[in-house]
């Protein structure tokens, strides 16, 4: 019985990350906490192209020089902190309470924003 490989082949892969990848900024795409070691290499991969990923994402058994994040669902982060309170019902629409999440996210980061703009 052969030994499994536990490496990618990250050589091949370059190729076909670098024409797909993404750069993501942090105030354009309100991210935070990007990753700043120098030794790490990293990509975002827009969702329609994940498929061609597929083949090297082993749940439960990574590769030991590939990582996969969030493979195959939406890469979010939400922060809550105590100052700020959320409540949303069981019974709620999803639409309704996205709706909501962003209109609220928006004027938080306008009122932020301007908040930097501004002279006092």
């Amino acid at each position: 019985m052969a030994k499994r490989n536990d490496t990618a082949p990250i050589e091949a892969l370059r190729v076909l990350l670098k024409p797909i990848a993404i750069s993501l900024q942090p105030i354009d795409h309100q991210i935070s906490a990007l990753p700043t070691d120098p030794d790490l290499e990293y990509y975002f991969v827009p969702h329609h192209h994940m498929s061609l990923f597929q083949p090297y994402y082993k749940p439960g058994q990574p590769y030991r020089n590939l990582k996969l994040i969030n493979f195959g669902r939406p890469a979010i982060s939400l922060s809550f902190f105590v100052k700020h309170k959320y409540q949303i019902k069981r019974d709620v629409d999803p639409q309704q309470a996205l709706k909501y999440l962003q209109e609220h996210r928006d004027e938080l980061f306008n009122r932020s924003f301007f908040d930097q703009l501004s002279l006092t």
